[in-house]
């Protein structure tokens, strides 16, 4: 199934949920809507079937798609399991649960409540479960109460209790056909839910890509962020062009972006991670539910991570032992040199180059492992090693790779000893290996410009 198809069956599915309103159809008495909602229901279920088992995390998707994904999943558990999961139940013993919000003014128990302030609280809670019978309960009491009124006659008292005696029966009949459409209803809500669990891990792909976009953000915009926040410190916290800039500017600085009572969403859940003790950590589960949950496109996510950087800048510059948390290093083994194990951006830009280099090798093209073996040698991204080490710094980079495989086959390179000797840049252009080892090269370009 392609991207295309997949979310052609979410968009219907997705159209399905605008016509549900199961909060609503469940305190109501009208049977007719509930055929409608458990249409709607049953079509959702028989689209789920079609996607339930698709490999939707091996699509290329882009963070729209994602986010897609995401807000459906969302409202599907909030919006109809959880109300079904309380809705199934009464309809099978002849209960309907009415979940209730109640605004209180305040304690009315306190000794200084006072009925005109507008503080309070809202208090969720539920009725005492009984649905039906606190209907029909209710029904009576009401046709009890006409009956005691000298305003209504006794013509009138007999229409009363005819009334009564026929909402009992509509009342009656209503529960035998809730109970008929239950498993029906059930039935659908398993499916969906089915569909909810397999799509539940798609908030972790969005937290690792955000993440992910971040750390190359941080390290493409560290330093001119750092040069705007220099210039602005000058501009309005610091006396003379001449003096040099200590923690107290930085401080004055960052209270004030820490007080700024502008009411920006974003801002003010800034402040709220904000800490003295520890940096400012972007895998924050506030922060990944505020990024998930209230933008739509990357240009607003990254003027989020502009902020988040300018106040996690301005926490290291007033506390020299709080430093920005960067993209965690991957493990390199100790073949690779220092200057690549070490830095973050380097490591990145190696394993990124690697990986695309391996698995050309892998599709047993032209490109061999002696090939690679030399180019990184040459280029002294590794230092020298025999083809057992090699094969062993191959294997501990990528696991799924047979470590004695890669060390048998790094000897079928088809080069001269007159060609091992020298950098493959400088092997005759007559030679037609000269051109793999080149190509090899160029896909470490970016790490190569970013170490010089």
């Amino acid at each position: 199934m392609t991207r295309e198809e997949y979310f052609d069956v979410i968009d219907l599915m997705r159209r399905y949920y605008s016509m549900l309103d199961i909060y609503k159809t469940k305190k109501s008495l009208d049977l007719a809507d509930w055929v409608k909602q458990t249409f709607y229901l049953c079509n959702m279920a028989v689209k789920v079937k079609n996607v339930i088992d698709v490999d939707w995390q091996s699509m290329e998707m882009s963070l729209s798609d994602m986010f897609k994904l995401h807000r459906f999943s969302k409202k599907l558990n909030d919006d109809i399991l959880s109300e079904l999961s309380d809705v199934i139940p009464g309809m099978k013993d002849y209960t309907l649960p009415v979940r209730e919000v109640k605004w209180h003014y305040g304690d009315e128990d306190d000794e200084d409540y006072d009925e005109d302030d507008d503080s309070g609280y809202y208090e969720d809670y539920h009725d005492d479960g009984n649905g039906f019978a606190t209907r029909a309960a209710v029904l009576n009491l009401e046709v009890d109460g006409l009956n005691e009124m000298d305003f209504i006659s006794d013509n009138e008292k007999t229409i009363v209790k005819e009334a009564r005696d026929t909402a009992n029966k509509i009342l009656a009949e209503y529960q035998k056909m809730l109970e008929g459409l239950s498993p029906i209803v059930e039935r659908a809500y398993n499916e969906l839910d089915k569909f909810h669990d397999s799509i539940s891990a798609i908030d972790s792909k969005i937290s690792e890509y955000l993440t992910d976009r971040y750390y190359t953000f941080l390290e493409a915009k560290e330093a001119e962020i750092e040069d705007s926040l220099v210039k602005r410190l000058y501009e309005k916290y610091v006396d003379r062009l001449d003096e040099t800039l200590e923690p107290r500017h930085w401080t004055v600085m960052l209270k004030d972006y820490l007080n700024a009572d502008d009411y920006n969403p974003a801002k003010m859940l800034i402040k709220d991670c904000f800490s003295y003790t520890h940096a400012l950590d972007i895998s924050d589960p506030r922060i990944n539910s505020h990024l998930c949950n209230d933008y739509n496109d990357l240009d607003e996510i990254d003027r989020f991570f502009n902020y988040f950087l300018e106040v996690a800048i301005l926490q290291s510059k007033v506390r020299s032992d709080i430093r920005i948390i960067r993209r965690p290093l991957k493990p390199l083994p100790s073949e690779v040199v220092a200057e690549i194990r070490d830095n973050p951006e380097l490591n990145g830009l190696f394993s990124d180059a690697l990986g695309r280099v391996v698995e050309k090798v892998k599709a047993r093209n032209t490109w061999k492992w002696g090939h690679l073996k030399k180019v990184l040698e040459d280029d002294r991204f590794i230092i020298h090693c025999n083809d057992s080490g090699f094969g062993r710094l191959i294997h501990d980079i990528f696991p799924d790779i047979n470590d004695d495989q890669v060390r048998r086959n790094v000897g079928n390179s088809s080069l001269s000893q007159k060609d091992l000797n020298e950098h493959y840049r400088d092997i005759s252009e007559t030679n037609a290996l000269r051109s793999v080892f080149i190509a090899i090269g160029d896909e470490f370009k970016e790490l190569r410009n970013a170490i010089q």
